[in-house]
């Protein structure tokens, strides 16, 4: 290994280090911070503040992954806000400074493992070491294949399949964000009377009410894929025998939490939801259909973009579900598999119909009328889901090309502009 692949290697290592070592700090200090204000509650007992900075090195290694033992209970809900930012602000860096080589990308998933297990030796006693030291190297590598994929994207049908199906989701997932975001804030609006008076049950102040508020943003991925699974149809549990769903509600005695508050009551019934996001979808696919000039390009298009959409509702509900007590409490969030079925019925299905049944049509007509299968393909965007960066700036060169050689071509015409006194020649006199 030469010096400058050495010293590549320390500044691959260094830069997750020191996002997690500003993440584990800051947790620990609102940790220290959360305690000082509620320092006179008569519920911490003879908790100190070095059992408070503990507390924020768990819940350090609980946003990598790592489950906690409280007693005889398992907390192993990962506040998503947090992962998200440390994932986001490690991608920062990989994007900044650039992997060339799986050394360096060795070298920076170690030193993420290395110094989570290190931190972790400060954490309260049955604290997720090993797993939250086993989620930060995977976080790290999950970076640093979005950093890669971002400054020089691999060639080939496979990888063209994933970015086609990346820019055809994007904006249906956006979409579905900002629904589960405004069905939250109904729901919060609707039950406020409930989430004061489970907010009430605490003795806080001010400040007290900011921390507690700042704890439940901490989950608000984690809520926001609830919503979304339950306008889906694919639901969640808050416990053992509870259910939320679009067609049907089952609930029994919540943990109190005031954003709890919020879940709809037994009977509320909305089968309605999930259909209308099909349909949305379903036009949204069917719009897009345009861009796609075959049969067999949209039907691999439809096909990736079905298995993506079930394995992102496999890995959504992994992440945001866990344990946040002992007994019913150990089942929180919404199950893998039903969310990933509630992501491939919902969007993947009219996603297929909508891409592939406006070219199956095309197709037909094409055999009808003898015409090629192109020609009766409408003209839509510059971009398909299967063109690359390489190819779109070649057709804007060769564009470019075309438009200067026109140019050329009128600057050194000449054309004979009639004389304002033709048809008035008579005998080579001008008459006026």
């Amino acid at each position: 290994m030469s010096t400058e692949e050495r010293r590549a290697c320390i500044a691959a290592a260094w830069a997750p280090v020191r996002v997690l070592a500003a993440a584990w700090t800051t947790v620990t200090v609102f940790a220290i911070f959360a305690y000082a204000a509620t320092v006179s509650s008569p519920t911490l007992g003879n908790v100190d503040w070095h059992d408070a900075a503990r507390a924020g090195t768990s819940i350090f290694l609980l946003a990598m992954g790592g489950p906690a033992e409280v007693g005889n209970a398992s907390v192993s809900l990962m506040p998503l806000s947090v992962t998200l930012f440390i994932w986001w602000f490690v991608c920062r860096s990989f994007l900044a400074m650039g992997i060339d080589s799986w050394a360096q990308a060795a070298s920076a998933a170690a030193s993420s493992f290395v110094f989570t297990l290190l931190v972790g030796l400060a954490a309260l006693p049955g604290a997720g070491r090993f797993g939250g030291a086993a989620g930060a190297a995977v976080l790290t590598c999950a970076a640093m294949a979005r950093a890669r994929w971002r400054t020089s994207r691999p060639d080939g049908r496979v990888w063209n399949l994933l970015e086609g199906c990346r820019g055809e989701l994007r904006p249906v997932l956006r979409a579905l964000a900002v629904v589960s975001v405004g069905l939250l804030a109904v729901a919060l609006v609707l039950g406020r009377s409930a989430v004061a008076a489970v907010n009430g049950y605490y003795v806080q102040g001010a400040v007290g009410a900011v921390m507690l508020t700042l704890v439940q943003l901490a989950y608000l991925p984690n809520i926001v894929v609830w919503v979304a699974s339950f306008a889906l149809g694919a639901g969640f549990s808050v416990g053992r025998g509870t259910d939320f769903s679009a067609f049907g509600v089952t609930s029994l005695q919540l943990p109190a939490i005031p954003v709890f508050g919020a879940l709809p009551s037994p009977g509320v019934r909305m089968a309605w939801l999930p259909v209308l996001l099909a349909c949305l979808a379903l036009a949204w696919f069917v719009w897009r259909s345009r861009a796609y000039s075959s049969l067999k390009e949209a039907s691999a298009a439809a096909g990736a973009c079905l298995g993506c959409l079930f394995a992102l509702g496999i890995t959504a509900a992994f992440l945001s579900g866990g344990a946040i007590g002992p007994g019913r409490m150990s089942d929180v969030g919404p199950r893998p598999l039903p969310l990933g079925l509630g992501f491939a019925l919902a969007i993947g299905l009219p996603c297929v119909l909508g891409l592939v049944a406006p070219r199956a049509a095309a197709a037909l007509r094409s055999r009808a009328t003898g015409r090629p299968e192109e020609a009766d393909a409408e003209e839509g965007p510059s971009t398909t889901g299967f063109s690359s960066p390489q190819a779109d700036r070649l057709s804007r060169d060769a564009a470019d090309s075309s438009a200067s050689d026109g140019r050329r071509d009128l600057e050194n015409r000449t054309f004979d502009r009639p004389s304002k006194w033709q048809g008035n020649r008579r005998d080579d006199t001008f008459v006026k």
